[in-house]
């Protein structure tokens, strides 16, 4: 059990975390700089955070653009992820017999605290055309 966590939460008043909203174009920004994973996992779970807030505040609009956040960052996830799987510096899934292990120099979605279910996800995403997207 938990100390710090406290007894009895407290509603959200609607609108009180409007300083806190994202600004979109802000955000959209410091996720097309992000280049390693790490990071961009890191943004996408603050958005994460962040949306669960606005949706116990009842603040539809809020919720609504830190999911397009979060969308942008897991499709930069993405990326990344197709990127480092091409270029042969990420382990590509694929199993295999016991002779053809994969390189120690290869990073697996294990090693990146990444469920494979998000990286799929994540990648079937990065595979929308931007103009689409």
């Amino acid at each position: 059990m938990a100390a710090n966590l406290p007894v009895e939460l407290t509603p959200l008043e609607r609108g009180a975390l409007s300083r806190y909203a994202p600004n979109y174009e802000a955000m959209r920004a410091a996720i097309t700089k992000c280049g390693k994973v790490d990071e961009i996992a890191k943004l996408a779970n603050q958005a994460v955070a962040v949306q669960a807030y606005f949706r116990q505040a009842q603040d539809v609009d809020n919720e609504m653009e830190t999911s397009r956040i979060r969308m942008r960052a897991e499709r930069k996830m993405g990326e990344i992820l197709r990127a480092m799987a091409a270029n042969g510096s990420r382990d590509s899934g694929k199993g295999g017999d016991r002779k053809s292990q994969s390189r120690d120099a290869t990073v697996k979605l294990k090693d990146l605290a990444i469920p494979k279910d998000r990286a799929s996800r994540a990648m079937q995403l990065a595979k929308v055309p931007e103009k689409e997207f």
